[in-house]
């Protein structure tokens, strides 16, 4: 028998999970557009507070912005956000603030195409001019 060895996945964390969002909410569309519209412009707060906390090297502030960003992520169902938030925030635990000038940008990728997944929703229409 010439089973193939299981392979691991190496897919990337979902960006945004609408479903599991409206799920948590008991399928509350205009709960979910209110928290979504207010999280966008926090979710953008948030990497700018990381990188101007990286910039002043504190690291417990970095693993306190890290944390809330962490957990609105997890609140939103922003899979990737989580996971990245989450290794900046054990990084700055063990005070390494080399590794996290290096996760910045890749958080900063994963912030952009998270917002974009998410205005492209029905549920996160643009706010008017």
């Amino acid at each position: 028998m010439n089973a193939k060895p299981a392979v691991a996945s190496s897919s990337p964390a979902v960006l945004f999970d609408p479903t599991a969002l409206l799920e948590r909410l008991e399928g509350d569309h205009e709960f979910a557009q209110e928290i979504l519209n207010d999280s966008v412009d926090e979710i953008l707060a948030f990497v700018a507070q990381l990188k101007s906390d990286c910039a002043s090297l504190n690291a417990e502030e970095l693993c306190h912005s890290a944390h809330t960003l962490k957990g609105m992520a997890a609140n939103i169902g922003a899979l990737a956000l989580r996971e990245e938030a989450y290794q900046i925030e054990t990084c700055a635990r063990a005070q390494d603030l080399e590794k996290i000038h290096q996760l910045l940008p890749a958080l900063e990728d994963i912030a952009t195409r998270t917002l974009l997944q998410i205005r492209g929703t029905n549920l996160c229409p643009p706010k008017p001019s």
